[in-house]
């Protein structure tokens, strides 16, 4: 019976999609609100590209070359990956949060159409902004060009298309974290820009022109070190010294939309884990002696309220000495302290606590000693294997229109 409903259902599945892909129409997130989808549809051809430019005076010359190399690298996308391109210019934000510093890329921005957060602050979202927020103590930091913490709020922000693989493209002579920043302020910078946009699955890719002016206190290797962090572990690619040109930029712009890596993303490991505990003895003063047989009693317990670890098994105990060296061997092959039994010890699903209370499992192991030497010893639990199991809610917004 279950087999033939599982058949029904895959059965209906396989004619929804027939027709669900066939739609043209996509419900865009309603206004100030972000889609809970991190990766695009594998199945799909559609790219979000963001270029994306430091807007200090030294950059106002790269302007009309990246302007005429956009339809260059569009061409040369569609050709190559026969991509579904939607892409749009925004300048890195001035000092004042929402203004427009346009006039230090000389007025004329072309393709460039507005500060990023100008742009959205359109869609709805409010302060605060990395930008804004990420600052430094160092007098001579330029805002500008704080390009890390710019592409933070873009890669959170940004109007994504929930079925579109997700790109920015920046272009810029200076540091990730702005002009005059410091090691540590341009690190920080560096390491939010890489896990928002890991967590947003947007693939990093940029251009470090070769500087005309003093980019401040961090060598150029330095900088480009940051550059290949930022963009690698995005699974993107950065373009290291050089001037700008139309035919860098056609190669660029078709390699942030062909090469956009996020069609399926990795989690990174969260610090979930559960609380284990060993205990032994009737009382304080019950002792383990050098012959010996003591009942051992180990606690697994769940503090999450919406999480349940399945499966938890621990594949072995074993028992060394206080400087982690094996235990010596009796002549009848057992060592000298020795766990009953050696492994493995299952524990089944533990389930969420419930109101405040952890929810603990427990299960008991033995400790014989024979002829074992007096002093200190340690337990390891290895193998410690569980699945994760989250439980939470949601709620999505989306809008449409009725011609």
């Amino acid at each position: 019976m279950e087999k033939n409903c599982a058949k029904q259902i895959m059965k209906v599945n396989s004619l929804l999609e027939k027709v669900c892909v066939q739609h043209q129409n996509s419900a865009k997130p309603c206004k100030g609100k972000t889609t809970s989808c991190k990766c695009s549809n594998p199945d799909s051809n559609k790219v979000d590209l963001v270029l994306l430019i430091d807007s200090s005076s030294t950059m106002k010359d790269k302007v009309s070359i990246i302007n005429n190399s956009i339809n260059n690298g569009l061409l040369a996308a569609a050709r190559k990956c026969n991509a579904d391109i939607r892409h749009i210019g925004l300048w890195v934000d001035g000092k004042e949060p929402g203004s427009t510093t346009s006039q230090h890329l000389g007025g004329n921005t072309g393709v460039f159409e507005a500060s990023h957060q100008m742009y959205l602050e359109t869609l709805g979202i409010e302060s605060p902004f990395y930008h804004d927020e990420i600052d430094n103590i160092n007098s001579f930091w330029q805002p500008y060009e704080k390009g890390a913490a710019a592409i933070s709020d873009i890669s959170k922000y940004f109007d994504w298309r929930p079925d579109a693989c997700r790109s920015i493209l920046y272009f810029s002579d200076t540091k990730l974290a702005g002009y005059g920043s410091i090691n540590t302020d341009n690190d920080t910078a560096v390491n939010i820009a890489i896990e928002i946009a890991n967590a947003n699955g947007v693939s990093l890719f940029a251009h470090r022109l070769d500087p005309t002016t003093y980019i401040g206190p961090m060598n150029i290797e330095e900088v480009d070190e940051d550059y290949k962090k930022l963009c690698l572990s995005t699974g993107g690619y950065a373009e290291l010294g050089g001037t700008a040109s139309v035919r860098l930029y056609t190669r660029l712009i078709e390699k942030a939309i062909c090469e956009c890596k996020h069609k399926c993303i990795l989690v990174e490991k969260p610090e979930i884990k559960p609380c284990i505990s060993i205990s032994w003895g009737d009382t304080k003063c019950d002792g383990l002696e050098s012959d010996d047989c003591q009942v051992f009693c180990i606690k697994v317990c769940n503090c999450y309220s919406n999480i349940a670890f399945k499966d938890f098994v621990i594949a072995q105990i074993q028992i060394t000495d206080d400087e982690g060296n094996l235990v010596p061997i009796l002549p009848n092959g057992h060592y000298s302290v020795e766990p009953v039994p050696l492994g493995p010890i299952c524990f089944g699903d533990i389930l969420p606590c419930v109101k405040g209370q952890s929810n603990c499992v427990y299960r008991q192991f033995m400790i014989k000693t024979s002829g074992a030497k007096l002093g200190s010893y340690q337990i390891h639990l290895t193998g410690i294997c569980f699945g994760i199991e989250m439980n939470y809610t949601d709620s999505l917004c989306y809008s449409i229109d009725i011609c």
